[in-house]
């Protein structure tokens, strides 16, 4: 990619990844390649609503995944959360909210759950 567009002097260049397919190699070259704001897409720390969702990762991987993320050095972290997937309840998204805190990234994108609807006319 960087023959067809040089990022060379980008201020920012970022990543969105999910955290259950990272390991020290791909965030190795992730970085090697310019990569400077990593975002990882936590979407929720409870594995119940993680697998309902149809998410490929679980809880026990985004802590990893941070860390290692924090290991190679990336200049900003940042975390994605999305708000009212199925069976998320408040107690749940205040707890997200708290873990979010604790690991305390550089910035935190959060989306709202969308679910398209199809009309079927006749």
């Amino acid at each position: 990619m960087k023959s067809i567009l040089p990022w060379d002097a980008a201020e920012e260049v970022a990543f969105e990844c999910e955290p259950g397919t990272l390991n020290p190699g791909k965030l190795a070259t992730i970085r090697d390649i310019g990569v400077t704001r990593l975002s990882l897409g936590i979407e929720n720390f409870d594995d119940h609503i993680l697998e309902i969702n149809g998410r490929a990762h679980r809880s026990k991987e985004v802590g990893r995944a941070y860390e290692r993320a924090q290991a190679e050095g990336f200049d900003q972290i940042n975390i994605d959360l999305i708000a009212g997937m199925i069976e998320e309840t408040e107690e749940n998204w205040q707890r997200n909210i708290e873990k979010t805190i604790e690991l305390a990234p550089d910035s935190v994108t959060i989306y709202q759950m969308e679910i398209p609807i199809q009309y079927d006319y006749l």
